[in-house]
Order: structure tokens, then sequence, then C-alpha cells
């Protein structure tokens, strides 16, 4: 998986070395989940955009979402992000929502307001995994999350359960964060457990010398 030439991040070598592997294990239909976690201005924003643009030159399908304070009360903020622009340049694709993917197909009607379940509930999560193994189909997936400390409740419980079950499918999950506080809340408790599965490669950018 070549990333851009030129020596364009600095100290950032074994950072990239990782994104890169973890990208390629996807192409070879192995899931893997990465995590960047670090301050504000630590870079994983960079790095993150670095990883895109890899999976964009290898013909993989990125899927990428940014956690908001403001969007952060709304159901599914996060996985509207991910799945929409895909879904309006697929119209009438009926395969999208085949199968088990079927329930999903109304957290993206027009004017739905509170689709699914608001806790999302089991439904509501495998149905949503299922549209992710439909559009593996296509090209292997790179799911990008950028900001996850401020992203809803819902989707991270949807980015807990994709995690769980990416092992066998073509899918790269990139995850950035800031380290969660002393008695997090439930989203800062999703993040240590995704940070803490036994196949999650976690990267910790440290400061740049001067």
């Amino acid at each position: 998986m070549p990333f851009a030439p030129g020596g364009v991040l600095l100290e950032r070598e074994r950072e990239l070395a990782t994104l890169r592997d973890g990208l390629d294990h996807a192409g070879a239909g192995e899931g893997t989940l990465l995590l960047i976690e670090g301050p504000a201005g630590a870079g994983k924003t960079v790095l993150a955009r670095e990883a895109r643009a890899a999976a964009e030159r290898a013909r993989m399908m990125p899927l990428e979402a940014r956690g908001s304070e403001l969007e952060q009360p709304f159901a599914f903020g996060v996985v509207r992000q991910l799945l929409e622009p895909v879904i309006s340049k697929e119209p009438g694709q009926a395969y999208l929502f085949a199968g088990a993917a079927g329930p999903a197909a109304r957290l993206f009607e027009p004017g739905e307001q509170r689709p699914l379940d608001a806790g999302a509930g089991f439904e509501a999560l495998h149905s949503l995994y299922w549209l992710v193994v439909n559009l593996t189909d296509q090209a292997p997936v790179l799911v990008l999350v950028d900001d996850c400390q401020w992203a809803d409740q819902d989707s991270l419980r949807f980015l807990a359960y994709l995690a769980q079950r990416i092992e066998g499918l073509p899918v790269t999950m990139l995850l950035t964060g800031r380290p969660p506080d002393a008695g997090a809340d439930e989203a800062g408790a999703l993040w240590v457990q995704l940070a803490s599965r036994p196949a999650a490669a976690a990267l910790y950018p440290r400061p740049l010398s001067e």
C-alpha cells in the first residue's frame, strides 16, 4: 500500500507503516482495527488523511465521518456521515439492503427523524453491520472516523459492534480520538473497550522534536 513519497510527514514513519499494514490486510480480506489516540494538536487528523489518500489510491472504498460536539445528541449521526454519501450514489440498488441489512434502510429514508431503535438495539447494529458487509462486495472498505470523543453513543456502539466482527472482512477501521477522562462516560468507556481489543493496533503519536 504506497503512501505519497516525499517525506511530507516528519517523524511519523512508524505510524505510517502501521497504517499501511492495516490497509494491506483489508485488501487481503483480513479485517483490521487501527486507533490513533492523542491530545489536540498531536497530528491525528493528518495521519487519518494520509491513510484515506492511500486507500483511494489502492481503490478501496472510503467511508468517512467526524464527530462533532454540535451533532453529538443526534442518534446515528456519525453512521449517517459514513454511509449516506455512498448510498446516495447507488439509488435503487436493492443489493445494499439485501438480507439482514434490510432494517437499516429506515435510517436513510428522507424525513425520518428517529429511525431504528433510539437505544441502538441488536436489530439496528446487526443490520448496519450487514450493510457494510454488502458494500465490501464492491471493494475493500476503509471506515474512518475522526474525533471519536464527540461521536454520538449509538454510532460508537455500532463501531464497537463492527470491531468485534471485523475478522475475515476486507475492512480497515481507523478511529481517532483524545484520551478519555478519568471516570469517563459511556463514550469514553466504549473507546477504552475498542482500544483493549487484542487485535487492535493503537498508535500514540509523540510530540515532534525541534
